[in-house]
């Protein structure tokens, strides 16, 4: 785990409030992964850095007052290594062991906050791990746990929309690594919860961001891969809402919902995690 703090900010207009970002490219690119938490310290696990990176993830935060003027960003570059030789089925072992212990906790905590960073470490991990494993059942079994997890922690109230991103992010990366072979409970579990988050998002009364539009929208296309007949028109018509809804373009010059009909995936591969000043 890594502990992450903010450390000499003073503002008379407390109380004040850590945003936190992470890269796994260089910081070429950043996802959201923690918005207006209420303490200037988090500890949190990291999902795997990428080894053409050298395993290094560029953490970046800023603290915000109780108005939302916010610091300059502060940046700092952790290595988030994987499990020594480990690859295929002994890496999804690796991060089912992981998912066992870690979700666990964040469910015992009861903060929302806590549970979505670690399922959304734990999904960039299983997505890294799932492709090519040979191991789909158990690939399977620690998606559905993480799903089931961020469902339960989400329905219990509102939430910030770094968490909606990252859970959003989640559902994409546990259904991506799954494929197209993952059985039909599974698929409906997944389709069920990002629908439920999508009218949580859009219910809001905030809108949706276009990185979590993207990610709905990536998530919803992998369902769409290996799903069909009512389940795929009911993802369709999340998809329309998507468009109709989010603030900007998904992907400029494109419609989502064409993306989605032709499978014709583009979207970077954006990491959920966390961050340290």
């Amino acid at each position: 785990k890594f502990t992450f703090t903010a450390t000499g900010f003073v503002d008379p207009d407390a109380p004040l409030s850590l945003s936190l970002e992470i890269s796994r490219d260089g910081g070429n690119s950043y996802t959201t992964i923690l918005t207006d938490y209420t303490s200037l310290s988090y500890t949190t696990i990291l999902p795997f850095g990428k080894q053409d990176e050298d395993f290094n993830i560029t953490v970046r935060g800023r603290v915000k007052d109780l108005y939302g003027a916010s610091s300059f960003p502060a940046t700092v570059v952790v290595q988030a290594f994987r499990p020594a030789n480990a690859s295929g089925a002994a890496l999804v072992e690796a991060v089912k062991n992981a998912a066992e212990s870690t979700l666990e906790q964040a469910r015992q905590s009861g903060d929302v906050t806590e549970v979505v960073s670690v399922a959304s470490a734990l999904g960039e991990m299983l997505s890294d791990a799932g492709s090519g494993s040979g191991s789909s059942g158990e690939v399977e079994n620690v998606a559905s746990d993480i799903v089931d997890t961020l469902d339960a922690a989400l329905s219990s109230g509102a939430v910030t929309e770094g968490a909606q991103q990252a859970a959003a992010e989640t559902a994409a990366n546990v259904i991506e690594a799954t494929g197209s072979g993952s059985s039909q409970e599974f698929k409906e579990k997944a389709a069920s919860f990002i629908s439920n988050l999508i009218d949580k998002t859009l219910g809001s009364g905030n809108g949706m961001s276009t990185d979590t539009g993207k990610a709905f929208v990536r998530g919803l296309a992998a369902m769409m891969s290996g799903g069909s007949g009512a389940l795929a028109q009911d993802l369709f018509a999340s998809v329309k809402s998507i468009r109709n809804q989010t603030s900007g373009n998904l992907v400029p010059g494109e419609d989502p919902v064409t993306i989605v009909s032709h499978r014709n995936l583009i979207f970077l591969f954006i990491c959920v995690v966390y961050v340290n000043v």
